[in-house]
């Protein structure tokens, strides 16, 4: 007999002042660079569909 056996853990941040700082900074910079790749691909699917 087979039993598979499935678990999951929750985890829960407490960062301090400083980390909590620097965590919002970090998720500041990953949206600023997302929204700038996001922008450069809408871009050239613009051009392609000019071309097209």
């Amino acid at each position: 007999m087979n039993i598979n056996w499935k678990q999951a853990y929750k985890y829960r941040l407490r960062p301090n002042g400083a980390q909590q700082r620097r965590l919002l900074q970090l998720c500041g910079s990953a949206r600023y660079a997302w929204n700038q790749v996001l922008a450069g691909r809408n871009e050239e699917y613009k051009e392609y569909l000019e071309d097209i």
